[in-house]
């Protein structure tokens, strides 16, 4: 009976230890990026082990894993040097990859690999993103709240999406000859 029970309470903690070990990834299938701009493909990832002081080397790869992104720079392929970043902090689960700046032919697809010193690594293939290229930027969203009258104060915002947030588009406001220069983060 005794060797029942530890045989139950051995089963019982390792579907405990099964079901937490987990490697997981949240990146969009597909994202816009405008060519001649950069992009930022926003990445966040997690692992089984939650031991801290870890080591971690982070790397993305092209379709036919080519290195287009790793700390060392002489292992990335030679179309990407000094053109893609690693903006996530890899210590706290951040994997976000800038790409700077963007070209036709950086289509994808892409995805992550993370290896963990004296732990573990892990490639996530089965989580691509690609990049839709556009060649023209999204038109600008204007609305103007009430109505425009003579000598009245009136209330204009204007909005865009973009692909780079490190980058943001910069509007001037016009009007009589004066200039106002404003951006709002959103």
């Amino acid at each position: 009976m005794a060797s029942l029970k530890w045989t139950l309470c051995l089963l019982y903690f390792k579907v405990i230890l099964t079901e937490t070990k987990h490697w997981s990834i949240n990146v969009p299938s597909s994202i816009k990026g405008l060519n001649g701009s950069c992009v930022v493909i926003p990445c966040s990832f997690d692992f089984p082990d939650s031991k801290n002081d870890l080591k971690f080397t982070g790397m993305w790869k092209d379709g036919s894993d080519q290195l287009i992104y790793h700390s060392v720079k002489s292992k990335i392929m030679q179309t990407y040097w000094n053109r893609t970043e690693l903006l996530g902090n890899l210590a706290h689960k951040n994997c976000s990859l800038k790409i700077d700046p963007l070209k036709d032919s950086d289509g994808g697809p892409f995805h992550f690999r993370v290896e963990i010193d004296k732990l573990d690594k892990f490639s996530y293939k089965d989580n691509k993103v690609s990049i839709l290229m556009i060649s023209e930027p999204d038109p600008i969203s204007l609305s103007i709240k009430g109505q425009v009258r003579k000598d009245r104060s009136t209330s204009a915002v204007c909005f865009v999406t973009h692909s780079c947030p490190t980058s943001p588009p910069v509007f001037t406001w016009s009007h009589a000859g004066s200039q106002k220069v404003q951006h709002t983060p959103g």
